[in-house]
């Protein structure tokens, strides 16, 4: 007999055990807490009843799988860091203008002495940094227009190592063949060099953040003025323990360290990612119009040729020559004298710094008044009637016109910003201020001949003292103008 069929019945599907005995444990956990000093359980499982409760709830296969901890954000390198980067562009221009002038102090008398040179080639010589300086200025204006968008970290510092190896190699050279021929063809190529160096190291630190409330900007300049103090030392006293090559040789092993410093930062920051805000925008930003068709950026230039780049390259040639002819200074008194000018400059750059990194507001004020202070000092720097005072007016001058020369670099930063490439703004200055030294010599070599050349030399200051006036008026007028368009 075959057994009847039972009929078909649907199986009851028992709930998972897992979900419940967690449920059953953590409900025991609540009744029952445990007393002082027992075991606690782990901090991993010491969570919320609710939650708990919900999760042992769920069924295990929709349990979603515990992340990792995202690991710690990685400290920034030594070369990221903006103190790092403010301090080595500082560092290159204070290098540029000690190679500049060490040699000064006995490139005559070796000239002179050793290789029987006239007067009139050791003026050449002196004059072809300048001549080489202003074309490379004019060739880096042409090249920095046609960049579309502003070099990055690593790009700059890998100009920079660029910059600081050409020093180191132009110095090897001088030491290895101190002729004549090697010397001026080094001097050509070191005017090129200092112009690419001095427009490089002012667009990095453009970009960057201010080190200890000064401006990154104040910075380059305070080097500038602290090459101007180490310069003629270190020459002068290199050259009086060895002779010709050691202060070429020492300069030329300084600059490839640096060199190396520089390229070692480069690798560095080769894969770090761009953290300059304004670089960023200013790479994605289309490229406006050229900086030599803004009004106001070709005004400050101006302005900067005028009051820092001729006043200073006349004063630092007939400066000498009329305290020492007129008031009978001495050379030690001259050098304390351009050694206290180069402190007031130091002290005007940091304050100045200092002031328009806290109230970048004031930059346009501050530039006015410190223009028209500084043509009222240029004009009247050879009218006291001794040596001190005339010493005094300099040194003053020295201070306001690192004020004009901060706030007119402040004020182009934002114009660079505006126009969408801060790199070919700076060239720009940098070329106009050797083109105000150039003009600056030349009109010192005019007034220093002759036989009335002390009154020669006050005419030249008081008409150079009326220009800068002029400037400071044509800001007001411009200031005046932009408010009425507002």
């Amino acid at each position: 007999m075959t057994k009847p069929e039972r009929p078909w019945r649907p199986r009851r599907r028992l709930p998972p055990r897992a979900p419940l005995a967690a449920s059953l444990l953590a409900a025991l956990c609540l009744l029952h807490p445990a007393p002082a000093g027992a075991l606690q359980p782990c901090p991993r499982l010491a969570a919320p009843p609710l939650p708990l409760l919900a999760a042992a709830a769920r069924p295990p296969r929709l349990c979603a799988a515990r992340l990792p901890p995202a690991p710690p954000p990685r400290p920034p390198s030594l070369a990221e860091r903006n103190a790092f980067r403010v301090l080595a562009a500082t560092l290159l221009i204070t290098l540029d203008i000690t190679f500049y002038t060490f040699p000064l102090p006995f490139l005559a008398d070796f000239l002179s002495h050793s290789l029987g040179c006239p007067p009139a080639k050791v003026a050449t010589l002196v004059a072809t940094f300048t001549y080489s300086a202003l074309a490379a200025g004019a060739a880096i204006v042409v090249m920095e227009g046609r960049r579309r968008s502003p070099r990055r970290a690593a790009q700059q510092c890998v100009a920079l190592a660029a910059a600081a190896a050409l020093m180191g190699s132009v110095a090897a050279a001088q030491a290895a063949v101190p002729r004549y021929a090697v010397l001026l063809v080094a001097r050509l190529v070191q005017g090129a060099v200092s112009q690419f160096a001095w427009a490089t190291a002012l667009a990095a630190a453009a970009s960057l953040a201010p080190l200890a409330d000064v401006k990154a900007t104040a910075w380059v300049m305070a080097g500038n003025s602290l090459g101007e103090l180490l310069g003629p030392q270190f020459g002068s006293k290199l050259y009086a323990w060895g002779g010709v090559r050691l202060p070429f040789a020492v300069a030329s092993a300084m600059a490839f360290l640096l060199a190396g410093a520089f390229g070692s930062s480069a690798v560095a920051l080769r894969d770090a990612p761009e953290t300059d805000a304004s670089t960023s925008q200013a790479a994605t930003r289309p490229k406006a119009k050229s900086p030599l068709r803004d009004a106001r950026t070709v005004q400050l230039c101006v302005g900067l040729a005028l009051s820092c780049g001729v006043v200073r390259s006349v004063l630092d040639s007939l400066l000498p020559l009329y305290l020492h002819s007129q008031h009978g200074f001495s050379i030690h008194h001259i050098s304390n004298v351009m050694l206290c000018a180069a402190l007031c400059f130091i002290v005007g750059s940091t304050s100045s710094g200092f002031v328009f990194a806290r109230w970048p507001h004031l930059v346009n004020g501050i530039l006015v008044v410190a223009a028209f202070a500084t043509s009222i000092l240029t004009g009247t720097v050879f009218l006291p009637a001794t040596g001190i005072g005339v010493s005094a007016i300099y040194c003053g001058y020295c201070m306001l016109s690192a004020f004009v020369s901060i706030a007119v670099t402040s004020a182009l930063e934002e114009r660079g910003k505006a126009l969408g490439n801060t790199d070919d703004v700076m060239a720009l200055q940098v070329f106009f201020w050797t083109l105000g030294f150039g003009v600056g010599g030349v009109l010192a070599v005019l007034a220093s001949g002759g036989a009335g050349s002390a009154a020669r030399q006050r005419i030249v200051m008081a008409a150079a003292g009326g220009l800068n006036a002029l400037y400071a008026t044509s800001l007001v007028a411009a200031a005046s103008r932009r408010r009425k368009r507002r």
